[in-house]
């Protein structure tokens, strides 16, 4: 819930999800109710799974509040161990327009094996889309791949995730990565469970 709160219910009026699902119900309800001007930009690489978050988003009369796009994986240049990542020229089109305010990451998969890096190639690949004051948030962060991921992107930015193991994410919020000033100080960190 946290993380609707913060996007969605602290004024921010674009939002893009990579990666869909039940989420991006969530997510689009209160967009709806702030009104006009307001959008979440869906990603998802499924065909059928996009046509399902699509039904579900119509069965809640949300059409007008989400867009759920296909972008297919393809070779990215900033993936590790040889993962796809989201084919970048899709992908741009998506996040043409208004800086991104919030950008969720729940996709690209990576439960299977040797897919733990899948949703790493974030900060080269988006830096130029965020807002100064973008929240960013990284789902199944107690997945030992989503951990190191976090390590990693930290290692790259000037800023720190709050990691919440009861939440399941990471999240950095209120800065996009490197954009709005100085970082603030690393905060204390508990050992984050991974499965």
């Amino acid at each position: 819930m946290s993380v609707c709160e913060e996007t969605v219910l602290g004024g921010r009026r674009r939002v893009v999800e990579l990666g869909s699902g039940t989420s991006t119900v969530l997510l689009a309800h209160p967009l709806r109710e702030q009104g006009r001007g307001c959008a979440l930009d869906a990603v998802e690489h499924h065909a059928g799974w996009r046509d399902r978050v699509n039904e579900m988003l119509a069965d809640e009369h949300l059409a007008s509040s989400a867009r759920e796009t296909l972008v297919p994986l393809a070779s990215h240049p900033h993936g590790r161990d040889g993962l796809p990542g989201y084919a970048q020229g899709a992908l741009a089109d998506v996040l043409e327009g208004t800086p991104v305010k919030a950008l969720i990451f729940n996709g690209p998969p990576a439960f299977e094996p040797g897919d733990a890096l899948a949703r790493y190639p974030a900060p080269p690949a988006y830096l130029p889309k965020l807002a100064p004051d973008s929240v960013v948030v990284l789902d199944d962060v107690i997945c030992a791949g989503e951990a190191d991921i976090v390590d990693r992107w930290e290692a790259l930015s000037a800023f720190y995730f709050d990691r919440r193991a009861h939440e399941d994410i990471a999240f950095r919020p209120g800065a996009g990565f490197g954009l709005s000033g100085p970082a603030p100080p690393p905060p204390h960190r508990s050992k984050v469970p991974r499965r």
